[in-house]
């Protein structure tokens, strides 16, 4: 399985999020910031990375994205159930969570158990395009996870990995974190591809339940 390997610095938008409803699809794009190992507070210039041969292969072959499917964001509790097909999950690198609310993520972001928090990033293995399943989880002195939906364009993405179909590789969860014992936690997020297979992306930020 290709892994997309491309150093220590990760597309990310700073962008007023796109939500497609049933009767209305908008959104805003901002300059571009910096995500991943390399990400910081506040604006920065954008990554700029060339692609490794094996990622410029697949663009060539990649047709334009399909439209995304209009999706309504829906309150999601974090729990301890870990859906089965995540186990055994192979590592790869290409993942973010870009904000937290209405602040871009940070190493450490401070969330409450109380009321919702709406969490945006992108998923993206190269090897298989944008993966249909994405879950999010907690990793501390429990684990707890929620399964997120496909609904905020990632246009950036797209372009930093020069493949179309990866504008849909966004990846939203509003967020309810009452069942969530207060302390640290790392963030994973896994993918299951089309054939079945588990991946598991750390990008590299944790979240702080108050």
């Amino acid at each position: 399985m290709m892994r997309a390997v491309i150093g220590d610095r990760m597309p990310n938008s700073r962008f007023t999020p796109c939500y497609i409803m049933v009767l209305a699809v908008g959104c805003h794009r901002d300059d571009p910031g910096t995500t991943g190992a390399a990400a910081t507070q506040g604006a920065a210039e954008p990554s700029t990375v060339a692609p490794v041969s094996s990622i410029a292969a697949a663009a060539s072959a990649t047709a334009a994205p399909a439209a995304l499917v209009p999706v309504v964001l829906v309150p999601t509790v974090f729990d301890t159930k870990e859906p089965s097909a995540l186990h055994a999950a192979a590592p790869i690198e290409g993942c973010a969570l870009d904000r937290v609310g209405d602040a871009t993520a940070t190493d450490t972001t401070e969330v409450s158990r109380t009321g919702e928090v709406h969490l945006i990033g992108w998923a993206a293995d190269v090897a298989n395009k944008v993966a249909p399943v994405v879950v999010i989880e907690l990793a501390g002195a429990k684990k707890y996870f929620a399964p997120a939906v496909h609904a905020t364009p990632r246009p950036d993405v797209a372009a930093f990995f020069n493949i179309a179909s990866l504008r849909g590789a966004g990846w939203d969860v509003l967020a309810q974190f009452v069942n969530v014992a207060p302390g640290t936690y790392d963030v994973r997020v896994f993918e299951v591809s089309v054939a079945g297979d588990a991946l598991v992306c750390d990008p590299k930020r944790k979240l702080s339940v108050k």
